[in-house]
């Protein structure tokens, strides 16, 4: 999941987040649990708006200065999978 370059669509985060533990989702908790993150950011100096739901798409990072740690292969830019490519052949 990367929200900085794009919405993660709540159903995602139903599924990643609770789903995958075997709970269940509602909108009304993903937006306290989101709410209540933004609240505890916002202790550390970051914007009370860190995390933003944009209607109908999903939630997104509102921070420009984030960096994601990791990304997936389609997210790369093309150079960069080409390098992986060639460590990959490289262990063969």
């Amino acid at each position: 999941m990367n929200a900085r370059s794009q919405p993660i669509p709540k159903e995602e985060l139903f599924e990643k987040i609770w789903e995958a533990h075997n709970l269940s989702p509602s909108a009304q908790r993903l937006w306290q649990v989101l709410h209540n993150l933004n609240n505890k950011l916002g202790l550390l100096g970051l914007p009370r708006d860190f995390i933003l739901n944009i209607r109908g798409q999903g939630y997104v990072i509102n921070y420009p200065d984030v960096i994601p740690v990791y990304y997936k292969v389609s997210e790369l830019p093309t150079h960069a999978v080409k390098k992986r490519e060639k460590i990959d052949n490289l262990s063969e």
